[in-house]
């Protein structure tokens, strides 16, 4: 058990942040070595990251990231965690892991796009300065997911297949009816599959499969971050539901090799890998273009195969 204290000057406020994390070894009858861990806490977030979209679809830098601290116009974000942690080893050189968790986000601080563009989809390139203070703005969400992983460990050979399940929802301000929608970023479903093998003792070969599903915003965030804000866009009235503009799931298999070499203290490095072998061009968003009918929705889609080396000298 254990608390974090912050004292904020610009606030006059003291801030604690109590934890708890309870943990236990033992050996069960037919399932070997076990570990479990409970831990959950209260945790706050002092220096904030705000990440502002272009206002152009086309923009090649197409968000601004910048960070911000607390002051006295808005308290800090806060949030609840609790996780369970489990480890099983039923035979040697096999191990099954497992984690659970949950986070309420009692606090969040989120750039309000409603004051960032108060003006027309034609006007997107006409704003006015704002100050930060007035486009940020608190809400609330919440996160919870799992995952499953089994390892075999062995003597030339090491290999991992992994399932992990996430959910992530949040009010964004003034935005979506007020209703809880899926963060953009969140993967609900992936499915891993990694190995590594050692041909001899300087040879290794690698390999790496991903699969997943599930994620939705699949139009580009511009739309959604500024002509969502618009009930009348001319893009439709569906952006006010993000969480119905599924992707299509991805795929990418990656191969490697590498090769080791050691002169006294001195080690070299090399490695080669060959990423996205099944050549998958997995979609990674979606754009609107102008038609003389309306628009026609198009896709950008993840680089295909590509080739990817590496020297590391250590000493």
């Amino acid at each position: 058990a254990g608390t974090r204290l912050t004292y904020i000057p610009a606030r006059r406020t003291l801030y604690v942040e109590p934890r708890l994390r309870l943990h236990h070894e033992g050996t069960a009858a037919g399932l070997g070595p076990y570990a479990v861990r409970m831990a959950g806490g209260l945790y706050r977030q002092f220096v904030n990251r705000f990440e502002a979209s272009s206002t152009s679809p086309t923009a090649i830098l197409p968000s601004m990231r910048f960070w911000m601290p607390v002051g006295t116009s808005h308290a800090p974000p806060r949030a609840y965690h609790a996780t369970i942690d489990a480890q099983i080893q039923p035979r040697d050189g096999w191990t099954v892991t497992g984690e659970t968790y949950y986070k309420h986000y009692a606090r969040l601080l989120m750039l309000d796009y409603t004051v960032l563009h108060t003006g027309g989809a034609a006007s997107l390139t006409a704003a006015e300065p704002v100050s930060p203070t007035a486009a940020i703005a608190a809400t609330t969400g919440f996160a919870l997911g799992g995952g499953v992983a089994l390892t075999r460990a062995g003597r030339r050979v090491e290999s991992t297949l992994r399932y992990d399940w996430s959910q992530s929802r949040r009010r964004f301000p003034a935005r979506f009816g007020g209703r809880m929608v899926p963060v953009p970023w969140n993967q609900p479903h992936q499915l891993s599959m990694s190995g590594e093998g050692a041909l001899t003792d300087a040879l290794r070969v690698r390999l790496r499969a991903e699969h997943s599903w599930g994620q939705s915003w699949g139009f580009r965030r511009i739309y959604y971050d500024y002509l969502g804000t618009q009930p009348d866009a001319y893009v439709g009235a569906s952006l006010q539901h993000p969480s119905s503009h599924t992707l299509a799931p991805r795929t990418r298999v990656d191969l490697g090799v590498g090769y080791t070499v050691r002169w006294g203290g001195i080690t070299l490095e090399t490695r080669l890998d060959l990423v996205n072998v099944l050549g998958h061009q997995s979609p990674f968003d979606w754009g609107l273009r102008p038609t003389n009918d309306g628009t026609t929705r198009t896709t950008r889609r993840l680089p295909g195969r590509r080739l990817v080396g590496a020297v590391t000298i250590r000493y």
